[in-house]
């Protein structure tokens, strides 16, 4: 037998995957050629879709016919056929006992007088189906007032004029000008300190290198030795420190002579006095408040302030052990100022048991007396477009639908 030459199944899988190719390549070719013998024109069609229901400026409800609109119809320009199909919804079957079924009720149960309470009823009837609430409000109640923010003490309207009227408290005055335009009455000394107020008994007492925490205030030599020194009478050496929550219940717990509304210096305060530290400090003397500074203040060859720097690691229990005496506790929770050659910086915040600082307490009126601002009303209850189900209502026949309207707050008395 002669053999023949053939493929093998490998070449003709081969041979079709070249063909294959080939074609697909030419594709794009093929079809851009047929696509430019085929011509669609759109010039002789002027179609458009126009839809009419209530919400249509052009239709309107035929008065005595229930749920029936009409609609004008302007015919486009050049329009010879036009297609109007009409979908409308089917009649409403009469009751099994009653020849009709009323649409349309409206239940009303707005009452525009506070505190008082209105309802209103619709008696469910056998077919009655598909009620919806359309909108259901209820009133919230009115809010408080605007109130005055005032103390009942005596010397809560307390505002100095003079020295004179801080010199029977032992205090330093800061007249309007110094202190954002209201004049105070400063303590002379740091709680503690001789001539200052006393440290109360809810607060622990300890001495130097005395562990404590919370509140604690510790009494002795609290800046080291080399860095302080004894201007104008007052030993910036030894000034009494406390935490932050012992300074607040040294200064609320102070009573003098009648006087029995201090506080700690607020912010505000403190960042007016700033700006004229060397005069209420410094340039007084004696009869300034004679704060200490943590660096040594030189002018012409004079120290202008009592130095008290240095912080030594004589009160354990607070932040690093360290006592702080240039600093002065502020009412802002966590924060004090420091004094550093001559400039009151701050504030600086951390916590109210961390740090030992000095106490100074004021009395007078905190910046301006403002009112609050009254409350708001309370929210209604809100219901929109909601469909009670028609199984609650047709297995509850001879029930009611009640609507309460709760009575609403009246409004705030005034301030």
């Amino acid at each position: 037998m002669k053999k023949q030459n053939a493929f093998t199944l490998a070449e003709l899988l081969v041979s079709i995957l070249i063909i294959s190719v080939i074609l697909t390549l030419l594709a794009p070719v093929i079809t851009k050629r047929a696509k430019e013998n085929i011509s669609v024109s759109t010039s002789s069609l002027n179609s458009k879709l126009y839809i009419y229901n209530k919400s249509n400026p052009e239709c309107s409800e035929i008065s005595g016919v229930n749920n029936s609109i009409q609609c004008l119809f302007t015919i486009p320009s050049g329009v010879k056929k036009i297609n109007a199909i009409a979908v409308s919804g089917g009649g409403g079957g009469a009751g099994a006992t009653q020849p009709s079924i009323e649409y349309g009720k409206k239940l009303t149960v707005a009452n525009a007088t506070p505190k008082t309470s209105k309802t209103q009823e619709l008696t469910i009837t056998n077919g009655m189906k598909n009620i919806v609430i359309s909108e259901l409000i209820g009133s919230g109640a009115g809010g408080g007032g605007a109130v005055l923010v005032q103390s009942a003490s005596s010397t809560a309207s307390f505002i100095p004029t003079s020295q004179s009227y801080c010199d029977k408290y032992n205090a330093i005055y800061i007249r309007p000008s110094y202190n954002g335009g209201k004049g105070i009455c400063v303590t002379k000394r740091n709680v503690g300190d001789s001539g200052g107020p006393p440290i109360p008994s809810s607060v622990s007492k300890v001495s130097t290198n005395t562990k404590c925490r919370n509140s604690c205030c510790w009494v002795g030599t609290t800046s080291a030795s080399g860095f302080c020194n004894n201007l104008d009478g007052y030993n910036g050496c030894t000034r009494t420190v406390c935490t932050q929550r012992a300074a607040k219940a040294a200064c609320e717990n102070y009573s003098i002579n009648g006087a029995n509304e201090w506080r700690l210096p607020t912010v505000n305060e403190m960042t007016a006095w700033s700006e004229d530290i060397d005069e209420i400090s410094v340039g007084l003397g004696s009869s300034g408040l004679q704060l200490c500074d943590a660096k040594r203040g030189d002018w012409s060859g004079q120290i202008k302030s009592t130095y008290c720097g240095g912080n030594t690691h004589n009160c354990p229990g607070a932040a690093y052990s360290t006592c702080n005496a240039y600093f002065v506790w502020l009412a802002e929770s966590g924060c004090g100022f420091a004094l550093s050659r001559n400039e009151l910086n701050g504030p600086y915040c951390e916590g109210i048991d961390d740090y030992a600082y000095s106490t100074r307490c004021v009395l007078g009126p905190a910046g301006t007396t403002n009112t609050l601002s009254g409350g708001g009303g309370g929210a209604g209850a809100y219901i929109k477009n909601y469909q009670i189900p028609n199984d609650v209502i047709s297995s509850n026949i001879g029930g009611k639908i009640k609507l309460f309207s709760a009575a609403g707050g009246s409004g705030g008395s005034s301030a």
